[in-house]
């Protein structure tokens, strides 16, 4: 069952494919197994590349975000989307980031906030707010095109229940997990109804940012 955040992030992937284009490096995304419906826009890109330090994912390039291999100015645009809680200082990542991008290359950052740790808990370190992700961007000489904030009561609740009933449980039960299912819409009125609200509880954000 996909989670409520991974629709969102999908959804924002679908609706901002026009910021993916030249050479693309996906940071930490899987080649293999991957997760959610957005589908790379492979033929509309000249090169699509992964970047992991997990073999298993099948990656074009074994390398942490931190240490990027390739030359300065080399990248149009970086997918940057559910890492940077993972990574031991986002602050060398972005300057890495920003390094191999070219003149006005784009950034597409996503990172959960009001959600649970992720099945690989071990890695999972971060939840950064709003405001120290903007200070991180300006920071590392990136503007700000598109912000926004993912979901809202709804979809936090959903998810905390979702992954309560999933792997942080010990008996995954099969018909609470449908009734959950079955009420995706439910929750997502609740999301409509209290937009207001996102500002202090989301799943998290979303960013595209070009470099300066």
């Amino acid at each position: 069952m996909r989670s409520y955040r991974r629709y969102l992030l999908d959804s924002f992937l679908k609706s901002n494919i026009k910021f993916i284009r030249g050479d693309v490096l996906d940071v930490g995304g899987n080649k293999k197994n991957k997760r959610g419906s957005f589908v790379p826009p492979i033929k509309r890109v000249s090169s699509w590349r992964y970047l992991n330090i997990d073999i298993n994912t099948d990656p074009d390039i074994i390398a942490s975000a931190e240490k990027i291999p390739l030359n300065d100015n080399s990248i149009n645009t970086v997918l940057f989307t559910e890492v940077i809680e993972y990574i031991k200082s986002p602050d060398d990542a972005l300057k890495e980031i920003r390094r191999i991008l070219r003149k006005d290359g784009c950034l597409i950052l996503t990172s959960p906030f009001l959600h649970p740790f992720h099945a690989d808990f071990e890695h999972d370190r971060f939840r950064i707010t709003e405001s120290a992700l903007r200070e991180l961007l300006i920071e590392n000489q990136f503007k700000i095109i598109k912000f926004n904030k993912m979901g809202g009561p709804g979809s936090v609740i959903y998810d905390i229940l979702r992954i309560s009933l999933g792997y942080a449980g010990k008996n995954n039960s099969k018909v609470l997990n449908f009734v959950l299912q079955k009420s995706f819409r439910f929750f997502a009125f609740i999301d409509k109804k209290t937009k207001k609200q996102s500002k202090y509880v989301n799943t998290g954000y979303s960013f595209i940012a070009s470099k300066i």
